[in-house]
């Protein structure tokens, strides 16, 4: 069994295409109780958005998964310039979309098998993720967007 390090970048190497990625988390949505799912692509028709309603208990809720492929290309020059990663991941918009993608597949896989073992309920894992298509806002913007501030978590904490 191979030991893990951790000082690079998860799926930094990939080659499967954000189609083929996309694919296979559409088909694990569909598993769970997605009943719709929108994609929105850049002008360069790179994917940049996966959102969907899912089945809860409490009936559909959209959400907006947390992709961020600016996010990835900045990790990739940070371990760039430490020598962890190659030169060519420096300016590498291609791999960081490929990378970006294969890790929310992960994630997303690791999160439906919580659910599966009954560890978690559904709205638990995508609560910050919750998507208000009006403000175009997911749950955790709305709440970072109000410094986080709550009765219960302001006397706590202070």
């Amino acid at each position: 069994m191979s030991k893990k390090t951790y000082k690079r970048i998860k799926n930094f190497s990939t080659i499967i295409n954000p189609e083929k990625t996309i694919a296979e988390i559409e088909k694990m949505l569909a598993v769970y109780g997605a009943t719709k799912i929108i994609k929105q692509y850049n002008d360069e028709g790179n994917p940049i958005l996966l959102a969907f309603m899912i089945q809860t208990s409490r009936g559909e809720m959209p959400i907006k998964l947390p992709i961020n492929i600016e996010g990835v290309q900045s990790a990739f020059k940070k371990q760039v310039s430490e020598k962890k990663l190659p030169k060519s991941y420096w300016d590498n918009k291609e791999q960081a979309t490929r990378t970006g993608w294969r890790i929310i597949k992960d994630w997303l896989d690791a999160q439906l098998t919580l659910i599966n073992l009954e560890m978690v309920k559904i709205e638990e894992i995508f609560l910050p993720y919750i998507y208000d298509m009006i403000s175009d806002k997911t749950m955790y913007e709305v709440i970072e967007e109000k410094g986080f501030n709550f009765p219960a978590i302001e006397r706590r904490y202070k």
